[in-house]
């Protein structure tokens, strides 16, 4: 749920509204962050399951 609000906030079509070069930017933190944050979610819970 983090990452999903994150995504929204930090894509450049909240911050630059109106400013149509720079939403056509994509910054690879953004991708990159939302890929790892879900992918240590998955591990955290599989472990999790598996443990208990």
């Amino acid at each position: 749920m983090t990452t999903a609000f994150a995504e929204i906030f930090s894509q450049p079509t909240v911050t630059f509204w109106g400013n149509a070069e720079q939403v056509k930017v994509r910054y690879w933190p953004v991708p990159l962050f939302m890929t790892t944050s879900t992918f240590v979610g998955v591990l955290v819970n599989a472990f999790l399951i598996h443990r208990f």
